[in-house]
Formats: C-alpha cells, structure tokens, sequence
C-alpha cells in the first residue's frame, strides 16, 4: 500500500491479525475438499452435522412433525429468525457539505454550523461509548474543512430526534492548495513520507538536535561522530526530496510536452520549479559538507536561472572563418557568463575550439594572457576553495598578478583585450567588475563568494550588497524566499512556501526543526505562552486531516498521524479508516494493519461489514460473507445467505464460481458461515440434480420443514415438485409427506398475513422470471405451459395432483389383488 506500511499485515478480522482471510482469491484456489459438509456451533467450534449424500441435512423430529436443524441448539432462535429479503444495503454517508467561514479569534476557516466548541478526549472518551463519531466537512472550493463530532449516533438517521444534542466542532484545517493531483505527485509525496518517516516517528523532531546539545558528558570523539551521523541523516534527507523534487518535474515537463497549452500543468511546473530553488539553497547553506559550498551554490543559481541563453551562446560562436575568439561577443557575453557561473569546463573547452591559437604568430601578449587566463581557470578547485581559505588565497594571487601585468602590456587586438581583462579582474574578485558584469542579484552573490572569499561569515555582506546594488524580482516569489533564508529568518520562509506548496513547507518545517535551526524562535514563543514544537504539531496535523480527504493520499496521512504516537490520532482514525474507499487486497490487509497496530478491534469490525456490503454490492458473495463473518455479523451473513439463496432458487443458478467451489470442497472454515450456508448448500444439491427424472425429494423435504426457512420461498420450492405429479416418481408415503407440507403451509398463509402477502409476491417474482430462464428439461417448471396464478391455485393444483396420484395407486393394488 503506498505511503505507509507495516511489516507484517494483519489478514485476519481479528484486529490482533490473527487467523486467515482469502479476499479476492476467485481463481486458480488450489485447495482440495470433498462434498460438502456443513456443521453448526458457535463461533470457534467446528460444530458436528450429519451427512446426506454430502450434503448438511435437516432431519424432522418423529414426535414433531416441524423440522429442526440436526446439531446442539446454540441460539439459534436468535441467531435466525426474523431474517426477511434483503433489499436494500446500508450506504456509507456522503460528507456533509456545508459553507465555511473565518473565526474571529484564530482567522481560520470553520464550519457555519453552530458547533460548541470541544476538545477531544484522551483515554476513553464518552462520545465513543455512546455511538456519536467523528467526521469531516469539506469546502474544497475555498480550500478547507472541520473535524466535527457528530450529534448524530450510529444507526440514528434523524438527528433531531436527539434532544439537546449538537454537532461539535473540534479542529479547522486547510486543504492542500495544489491543483496537482497526478499519480506522480503522489508517488513523489509518498517517498517524502518514506524519507521522513524517521523524524515523525513520535515526534523525534523535537528533540532531534536538542540530544546532542545535552550530551556534555562522554568521549568527545563518539559526541562528534553521533553529530556528524545525525548531520548527515538530515542532509541525505535534503538531497532525497531535491532529488525527487527534480524527477517530478521532469514528469511534468515530459507530459506537457505537445501540450503547450496546458495551464494548470504549467503552473503546476513552475510552482515545483520555485520550490527546487529555495530547497536548493537551504542545501547549499545549512545542509552541505563544507567541501562542497562553492558547487552546492552554483547549482542553486545555474538551476534557478539557465545562463547563457542559446542565443547568446549560437551569437557568441557565429564566425565565418571558424575563429569564435575574433567575435567580441565571444568574450563578453559567453565567457564572461560562463565565469559569473562557475562553468570551468564548458569555458576551458570553448576556448580551446575558439581558433586563438593562431595569436601566437600575430599577438603574442594576447595569446600568452589567454593562455595565462586557461590556466587560472584550470586551477580553481571548488571543492579544495570550500574549506581550504589558504589554498584559495594562493589562487588569488596568481589571478591578481595575471591581472596587473596585462594592464602593462600591448596589444594589437585591442577589443579582445580589454574584454579578457574584465573577465580576469571579475576574477580577481573586484566588487565594481562584478557588480558590472551581473544582472542578478543572486548572481552577484555567487561570483562574490566564489572570487571574493568562500567563507560563510562573509555570506552576510555579500547579500547586503547584492540587495543595494540589484532590484529583487518579486514576480518570482523564490528570489524574496531566499533573501529570507539567508537573513534566517526560516518561521518566514515555511511561510512563504506554503503559499506555493503546502506540503512539502511542513515537511521542510520538520527539516529545520529537527536541525536546531528553529530553536530561536523559541524562547520568544515562550514568553507569549506559545511553543514553536506545537505549531509544527498543527502543520502536521492539519495536513494530515488533508490528506484524509483525498482518497489517493488518504495512506500518507494515516501513517503521519500513526508515527506521531499522538493519543488524539488513534481516536481520530478510528473513525477515519473506515471511510476509506479499500480497491483491492492490498488495500484491505492494509487497513487491518493499522487497525491491529492501533489496536482498534471495532473499527476492524466497521471496516469488515463495510467492505462486506461493497463486496456483495459487485457481486462477490463469498469474499462478503467471508467480510461479515470475520466482523462476527451473524445477521448479515444469514441475510446475504438468503438472498444467493433466493436467486439460485429463482434462477437455478448463479455465478459466483468461488462460492460454488468452497462448498463443493467442503472448505469453509467459519463455523457462523458453514451455518448460515447449510440451506443453500442443500438448494445447490437440489438443482444440481443430474437425474432430472428422480427428485432429490428428502432433501426437498427437509428443505420445506427446516423451522427457519422464509415462508415466502417455499412456493417456489413447491414449484420443483410440481413436474413429476402425473409421472409415478412418487410414492404413497411421499405423497402424504406432500400432503402435510402443503397443510402446514396453507395454515400459515391464512394465520400470517405478512407470510401471504409476501409469499404471493415471491412466486409472481418466480413466473415472471421463469419465463426468461426456461431450460431443455423436461422436468422443469419454468417448461410447462400453464402454471397455477398464485399461492393458493398452486396448493390447490397440487392437492387435485396429490388426489390423482393417490387414486392410482389404490386402483394399481386392486388390481394387483
């Protein structure tokens, strides 16, 4: 299941995960069983049944002529009557859907409702006991929604019947903003829950920093090395969401391309596009090895800002002749810009295709400055610069005397000069030539820290000039997020980017939080009674309930608030879970998982009847029988039982193949469904029958007299018998068994007025669609060409049958005598 798995899934109704459950396993089951034998008992007995060419039989009491199930009376009574056809099941309730408005005191959204303020309980609370619930309200359109207990307990559909009672709300929150609901945003979304799983386990954010601060006592060396590893944990984790950051919008790019004109894709590319900057110079500042700085920061500027433009660059290498130096553009807006970047390679190769070797014989001081100028590039190692200032200095000073010497000297190609000795001093680190040679501010910034000094306590001045000297662009919201992050100013910056991408700002809240570099702000929360800890908790939080509305994302928000350890998480998922949409399997095993982590033994229970009466709903009637007996449902199993029972009996047939196989290998483990399943598996031998010209007629019999079968199917069970009057099938103490069987039952349609209106309905039921499911067989109803009107032509028919057959047969012993 994506986003957030246990290592062991419970696939068991027990929500300890104990036991087997086979959902979905409707072909290839290798399992073997002979007949069918159906045994009754309690729930984890194996019960004890008697047998009758393999199938569960019903045996008539000889002193009571009513029949009664051949096992140990185990509440049967209650567990089987009442039980009437099934014709609606129950539906999951549609969100409500009601307007938002802002809270005067914390100006977030809330329902219009008049809830009563009310915290959620911890331990056991009373709102659980009595039926009430929790449930969600969702604006979509204005980005928000409520987390209210409901007035309205289980089973009640009329909420004002409740006097007194109210709908609380207990939490507002915010939607994701994104219109990003593509699979691969969610693919991206659930690896940075993978990554960041670790610091949202119980909260370890919080104190993830602080552990080292308190570490006074000890080897310094094993100190170090637990800061370093823990350094390091954070900056892989960095490097993971740039990574994938990056692949995702490289997706993205992929899917619009031959769509130009896809708006909301675009958008969606630019607003990750912003994201990546500032994540790449948060990287570069708080997360790098310092022998990486230089190069984590030209990334950051090369990413956010590609330059030179092709243009530029087809411009600069345009020359008829084949000599790109000979073109002053070469050099001022290519080279010059490669420089500015940090493009040593891509620099070093142009010039050696550039053709200027041929200075050698015209202008010798050219051709040993621009050979002097390959040099200096060649020697400036970023990642030695970054932490070895002294070896930089030594550069510098080779750059410096390069510099004023070639202010000493002449040259025949004077433009060329002048333009390679611009490049050479903007390399010797002099502001004026950088500021001139920029057209950025954070352009400036780089090439200050990469030939002024690569030190980070000069980072400060070097924005402070950038700002006075270059205007910010505030059409792009990351270049006034990054100023903010260098002036750390990060409660600012988890701000800012949630404005543009909700959830990656809380993770990277969690990011700061667990580097220490939120504890200043504090100290100064504190004085105003407020915890920056707790603030993150919200961002979580809300983002979490957010999740819980989207049905792909609906995994990651569960295991955000299972990870947190926060009591109030299991409260709420225990009334979340079950309203998630289970498409499969994996889906199922996995909502047991968390239900057996959480130790939620009832909301296992409400996530097996649900997925049970979605099951029956498609038609896949034994995986649902299996979900109602896992979630100890008797009543539904009888019901759902009854209702195969009834098309099978009105159809003579029916397709659920899976169902069909566990009862003929007899390999149906539950003892409440090898229960509940004992009268159809009797129908099916009756069907089934392949001597069509010899009924199974004790197992009809005892079919008839079984005490719990629905008065309302028997007519049509009669109708099975109907076809072999007339044909000396039966004999004389079967005819008396008819006999007392259609007695019985006429006496029942005339004291049970619901028995006759009902029974009447079934068997219109049963001719109508008799009529679309006639057979070869000779011996089936639905052949013959008049059937009796209702109930009663049928008893009466079947008397004056009865009457015939019984005349016969005293006439054949007259005879016979």
């Amino acid at each position: 299941m994506p986003g957030f798995n246990f290592a062991v899934p419970a696939k068991s109704g027990d929500a300890n995960g104990n036991g087997k459950f086979s959902f979905g396993k409707r072909d290839g089951d290798n399992q073997n069983g002979l007949g069918s034998t159906f045994g009754q008992g309690q729930r984890g007995d194996k019960g004890q049944g008697s047998q009758i060419d393999g199938v569960f039989s019903f045996h008539p009491n000889k002193d009571d002529k009513s029949s009664t199930v051949a096992t140990k009376e185990l509440d049967e009574d209650e567990l089987m009557k009442g039980i009437v056809i099934p014709s609606k099941y129950d539906k999951l309730e549609e969100p409500l859907d009601e307007g938002f408005q802002i809270d005067d005191k914390t100006l977030l959204p809330i329902t219009k409702l008049p809830y009563p303020e009310g915290p959620i309980e911890s331990g056991n609370p009373e709102w659980l006991k009595n039926g009430r619930h929790l449930d969600l309200s969702v604006d979509k359109a204005g980005n928000s929604g409520v987390l209210y207990l409901s007035a309205k307990r289980e089973g009640e559909v009329d909420e004002k019947a409740i006097v007194g009672a109210s709908n609380t709300k207990i939490y507002p929150f915010e939607l994701d903003p994104t219109t990003d609901r593509s699979s691969e945003r969610v693919e991206f979304l659930n690896r940075l829950y993978e990554d960041f799983e670790p610091l949202l386990k119980n909260k370890t954010y919080k104190t993830y920093s602080e552990e080292d601060d308190d570490m006074n006592i000890g080897v310094l060396s094993i100190i170090e090395k637990h800061k370093e590893e823990k350094k390091t944990f954070l900056r892989s984790l960095t490097t993971n969401t740039i990574e994938n950051l990056k692949d995702l919008i490289s997706l993205k790019m992929k899917e619009m391309a031959g769509n130009e004109d896809d708006e909301a894709n675009f958008t969606n590319i630019f607003n990750y596009e912003e994201v990546l900057n500032v994540l790449n110079l948060l990287n570069a500042l708080k997360f790098a090895r310092e022998d990486e700085r230089i190069i984590l920061l030209q990334m950051w500027v090369n990413r956010a800002s590609l330059q030179p433009e092709e243009s530029t660059v087809a411009e600069a290498m345009d020359n008829e002749d084949g000599k790109p130096y000979r073109n002053i553009i070469f050099w001022s807006g290519y080279m010059k810009k490669l420089i500015l970047r940090g493009y040593f390679d891509q620099a070093l190769s142009a010039l050696d295709e550039s053709g200027y070797g041929e200075l050698e014989g015209t202008d010798k001081n050219l051709f040993d400055l621009i050979t002097d100028f390959g040099t200096l590039m060649a020697n400036y190692d970023a990642v030695t610069f970054s932490h070895d200032l002294k070896a930089f200095i030594e550069w510098k000073k080779g750059v410096v005397n390069v510099r004023d010497r070639a202010q000493t000297l002449h040259y025949k190609n004077i433009e060329i000069s002048v333009e390679l000795q611009e490049i050479i001093s903007l390399m010797s680190g002099l502001e004026k030539t950088v500021e001139a040679s920029c057209s950025s501010w954070y352009e400036f910034v780089l090439a200050r820290f990469m030939y002024g000094m690569p030190s980070m306590k000069l980072m400060d001045g070097y924005v402070e000039a950038a700002e006075a000297a270059f205007p910010i662009n505030s059409v792009y919201s990351w270049e006034t997020i990054c100023l903010d992050l260098f002036r750390s100013k990060y409660l600012k910056v988890i701000t800012s980017l949630e404005v543009v991408d909700r959830s990656i700002a809380t993770y990277i809240a969690v990011l700061l939080s667990a580097d220490g570099l939120l504890a200043q702000y504090s100290e100064l929360m504190k004085e105003e009674g407020e915890d920056i800890g707790t603030t993150i908790d919200k961002m979580l939080g809300d983002l979490a309930l957010a999740y819980l509305t989207d049905q792909e994302l609906f995994p990651i928000g569960v295991g955000i608030l299972v990870t947190s350890g926060d009591s109030k998480s299991r409260e709420i998922l225990s009334q979340m879970l079950p309203t998630f949409q289970i498409e499969n399997n994996d889906d199922f095993e996995w909502c047991l998982s968390v239900c057996a982590k959480l130790k939620l033994p009832q909301t296992a229970i409400r996530i097996y009847n649900i997925q049970g009466e979605a099951l029956l709903n498609r038609g896949y009637e034994y995986e649902s029988l299996e979900c109602f007996a896992e979630a100890g449902n008797p009543t539904k199993v009888v019901e759902s039982v009854w209702k195969i029972f009834e098309n099978l009996l009105l159809d003579g047939d029916y397709e659920d193949n899976l169902l069909n196989e566990r009862i003929d290998r007899n390999d149906i483990e539950s003892p409440i469904l090898r229960q509940a399943l004992a009268p159809l598996a009797l129908l099916r031998e009756i069907v089934l029958n392949k001597d069509s010209s010899k009924p199974p007629f004790d197992k009809l019999i005892n079919l008839l007299e079984f005490k719990y079968l629905p008065a309302y199917y028997k007519p049509v069970l009669l109708l099975l018998i109907l076809p072999y009057f007339n044909t000396g099938t039966f004999s004389l103490e079967q005819l008396i068994e008819i006999i007392k069987i259609l007695n019985s039952y006429e006496k029942q349609l005339k004291k049970d007025d619901e028995a006759f209106e009902n029974s009447s309905e079934m068997y219109s039921l049963a001719i109508e669609r008799g009529k679309d499911t006639k057979s070869e067989d000779e011996f089936d109803w639905r052949n013959r060409n008049e059937l009796p009107k209702n109930c009663g032509e049928l008893i009466f028919e079947m008397r004056k049958m009865i009457s015939f057959e019984v005349s016969f047969k005293f006439l054949e012993e007259d005879r016979a005598d």
